[in-house]
């Protein structure tokens, strides 16, 4: 089922940690599929190719939930599970973390992995910010120069933005209207200029709003 609305990173983060002699590398990633998450993963564990381990944690929604993860050679459940479950207990899908670990030579037990990695992967959440992506749906709007004081009074009122603006024998321009709110603004459009504009969906974004 699509989402409409949903959470994710609104960019990617990174933050380093030291916890008992042990350096810990968090980075993470807003992502859109499963193929994605995998070159990253690549990416970064060429990277740090030289690290005791690379655990990582990915949920993935479009038509169905993705969830994985890898302990890459720590304990069973003390790295990639609480990287994923750190993950879901923020309810944010379409996102992966991967955890570097360069171990320092004090063993930290099973509970302090799992604090340990916990603690990097909400760090990293923390220093990538979290989104609210809300579906939209992208109209071109076509009017007469006579209409275009009411309808800009309709778009401020609405908070629309205006994308593509052109001025030629009619004015035409391109805005996003979130869909929750599709029937109500284009009826406010209509009435502002009399039935007197060509309005045609052209294709559809999610847009992020960032959550403070």
């Amino acid at each position: 089922m699509e989402n409409l609305v949903y959470k994710t990173l609104y960019k990617n983060g990174k933050i380093e940690l030291e916890i008992n002699k042990s350096k810990f590398i968090a980075s993470s990633f807003p992502i859109q599929n499963q193929d994605q998450a995998i070159d990253l993963i690549e990416e970064i564990s060429n990277q740090y190719k030289d690290a005791t381990h690379n655990c990582y944690a990915y949920v993935i929604s479009n038509d169905i939930l993705v969830e994985k993860f890898s302990d890459d050679g720590e304990p069973s459940g003390t790295a990639g599970l609480p990287i994923l479950q750190t993950i879901k207990n923020k309810e944010l899908i379409n996102t992966l973390i991967i955890v570097t670990r360069y171990f320092g030579g004090i063993k930290l037990g099973k509970g302090g992995l799992v604090r340990a990695y916990t603690k990097a992967a909400l760090g990293a959440i923390l220093d990538a910010k979290i989104a609210i992506m809300k579906k939209h749906f992208i109209y071109k709007l076509t009017i007469d120069y006579s209409h275009k004081k009411n309808l800009d009074k309709v778009i401020k009122e609405q908070n629309l933005s205006i994308e593509n603006l052109s001025y030629l024998d009619k004015i035409t321009m391109e805005i996003a209207i979130e869909i929750d709110k599709e029937d109500e603004i284009l009826r406010k459009l209509i009435d502002a200029t009399k039935g007197e504009i060509n309005i045609e969906k052209i294709y559809d974004l999610y847009k992020p709003f960032l959550v403070e």
